[in-house]
């Protein structure tokens, strides 16, 4: 056997792969990986390696799929395979197809060391993960959980937040402001097993005004445990929302397109004190903030050139008198930018900060942590508009059905509960807009009646699929989404009901029962693209 043990692995998410270099790698392996199944078969058949990690479930061709054509070839070399945890009579069939063994996700370091060793007789130790360091941040806050190692870096969706863990399963959390933290009366988190979905609620706060304040979920995926500790002190989603106020630890379902939809929150630290832009970074670090840290003034412009979004922070004593021409430069190079001034009590240039355009200006805020309510609102999503035209008084404005012809010519209809969908606002407005936007042909069709049986019947001799849409107390989260609930209506509706999909959501309590909006924040997240040509408007499913 070679002295450097070669492995490949073959697995359609990134974060697998990662790991397993990582781990491999520390302890003399050298890796190679792949994220496309064909890719990986090309590799395995035409390269000489002492093992390969594969994951059953791909896209293009599934592990089964590889293993039995590897095995055409390649009889002799050893296979693991990396399968969820659901999926272990899958596993138990590749055995059969010539793997060696199996390791269910998610796996420790351990884990998945002690497998490659058993099968290839080497005695490896377990290495210690290399530590992500941003630039002059203390990273011993950011190093474990429960769960093992965080190994990325904090993600966010509007107010939610995901990081990875070294064994594939993710955290998640919703970084709230202290502000409203204060009207928090109690939460509704989700349970284990529990199944959350990518911009659906994942926990809600009810506030002491009634309404109720939805996190949604940044990723899909199984819950594996929640956050007793957030649960006897809900303080914790305000006060250290990234570390002891995460919400809950789940398997992603399908972590790579949900990544692509979340971003980092990226700072520019101007400091001219390394010492106090330190202990700044630091504390913006354990916001889930990615900061980079400039100690002159040349820095500060070229690192925020650089970045797509970010948000600056200027320490107003360290840049003294140069802080407001820094400001006009930022303006002038990134009007993107959002500039916050961090002043001491005895700064005397507010008015030429205020000169220019700046996002926030604030004295001492991180003695006092105001600056979590700084970068809370720094970093929400823009506000968009409600209404967008004139109703006409004792006119319909509820949408009862959206009728979408797709690119495969299926006619494809939502029906909705009363009340549920508005033409003029929120969700039922950006369904119309994105079906527009998309060149789809749509009829949409108002009305204040609830649905029937018949009107059923009726849309279902011109549909080849129909989309039921309900609002019912489940018990659950506000905005929740189920697919399971059985309807009364669709099976009073005879053999029409067999092209229906019926989808029941949970109306919040209180007076905003059926305030969804286009934003997400009431537990219902727009968000684009579609799948097999189909006109997927929403990717929680309303048009699959």
């Amino acid at each position: 056997m070679r002295t450097e043990p070669r492995l490949l692995v073959v697995d359609d998410e990134e974060v697998v792969c990662k790991s397993c270099r990582r781990i491999f790698e520390g302890q003399g392996y050298k890796v190679e990986s792949s994220t496309d199944s064909t890719e990986g078969l090309s590799k395995a058949t035409s390269n000489s390696y002492d093992a390969i990690l594969l994951d059953i479930k791909m896209p293009k061709m599934d592990g089964l799929e590889f293993l039995e054509k590897f095995r055409e070839t390649r009889p002799d070399v050893p296979v693991i395979m990396i399968t969820g945890y659901s999926s272990v009579p899958t596993a138990a069939q590749a055995m059969r197809l010539g793997a060696i063994d199996y390791i269910p996700k998610p796996f420790s370091p351990k884990e998945i060391t002690e497998a490659v060793s058993r099968l290839l007789s080497v005695q490896t130790t377990v290495a210690a993960p290399a530590p992500v360091v941003q630039p002059d941040v203390a990273v011993a806050d950011k190093a474990s959980t429960s769960y093992g190692a965080l190994t990325e870096d904090v993600l966010f969706l509007d107010d939610s937040w995901v990081q990875v863990g070294e064994d594939g399963s993710v955290r998640v959390g919703g970084f709230i402001s202290p502000e409203m933290g204060a009207k928090v009366k109690s939460l509704r988190m989700p349970k284990p097993g529990d199944k959350v979905q990518h911009g659906l609620p994942l926990v809600a706060f009810k506030l002491d005004d009634g309404t109720t304040h939805v996190v949604p979920a940044p990723v899909s995926g199984d819950i594996m445990e929640i956050n007793d500790a957030l649960m006897a002190k809900p303080e914790l989603a305000w006060t250290d929302p990234c570390r002891k106020g995460w919400v809950a630890r789940l398997m992603p379902s399908r972590l790579a397109a949900d990544l692509k939809d979340v971003d980092p929150r990226e700072v520019v630290l101007s400091n001219a004190d390394a010492g106090r832009a330190a202990e700044q970074a630091r504390a913006m670090s354990l916001l889930g903030c990615k900061v980079y840290v400039a100690h002159t003034v040349a820095d500060t412009l070229e690192i925020t050139k650089a970045l797509a979004k970010p948000v600056v922070v200027l320490d107003g004593q360290s840049l003294a008198d140069k802080g407001p021409e820094v400001v006009k430069k930022l303006n002038a190079m990134k009007p993107t930018a959002k500039v916050v001034v961090a002043a001491s009590p005895e700064a005397s240039w507010e008015k030429d900060y205020r000169a220019n355009k700046i996002f926030y200006y604030a004295v001492e805020p991180f003695a006092d942590g105001e600056v979590i309510d700084i970068l809370h609102a720094a970093f929400r999503p823009a506000e968009r508009g409600t209404a967008s035209k004139h109703e006409a008084a004792g006119m319909p404005s509820w949408i009862r059905r959206i009728r979408v012809i797709n690119r495969q010519g299926e006619t494809v209809t939502l029906m909705a509960s009363a009340g549920f969908l508005s033409e003029s606002s929120g969700l039922g407005r950006e369904l119309v807009s994105r079906a527009l936007e998309g060149a789809y042909p749509v009829r949409v069709t108002l009305g204040r009646d609830g649905l029937n049986p018949m009107e059923i019947r009726q849309v279902a001799g011109d549909a080849d699929r129909i989309l039921v849409v309900e609002v019912r107390d489940m018990g659950g989260l506000p905005g929740a989404l189920s697919r399971k609930e059985a309807s009364e209506v669709v099976e009073a509706a005879g053999e029409a009901g067999q092209k229906v999909t019926t989808f029941t959501v949970q109306p919040a309590a209180g007076p905003e029962a059926m305030g969804f909006d286009d934003s997400g924040r009431d537990g219902v997240r727009i968000v684009p693209g579609g799948e097999n040509g189909s006109p997927s408007l929403v990717r929680s499913g309303f048009i699959p």
